[in-house]
């Protein structure tokens, strides 16, 4: 997975967001605890996987503001080197 951070519970690492190094989509991965023990973060991101890059972007998608709120932050990060 290229570009993953953790997602996390808490004080608890639960999966990972990252990038599938072959199409560059948003992919979702429950570490192997949460599988058996968690729940998902969201309705259409199952713990029992896998989730499709659509039901992922759609996921960080309703994340982000609508509207103005929206262009201004993506004019925000556009001025920040990443």
């Amino acid at each position: 997975m290229l570009h993953s951070i953790d997602i996390r519970y808490g004080d608890t690492a639960i999966g990972h967001l990252g990038l599938n190094e072959e199409t560059k989509l948003p992919v979702i991965e429950y570490q192997q605890h949460w599988r058996e023990n968690g729940f998902p973060i969201a309705l259409a991101i199952s713990v029992q996987g896998p989730n499709t890059p659509a039901s992922v972007y759609n996921y960080l998608d309703n994340l982000l503001p609508e509207g103005k709120a929206r262009k201004l932050l993506a004019q925000d990060l556009a001025d920040v080197d990443l």
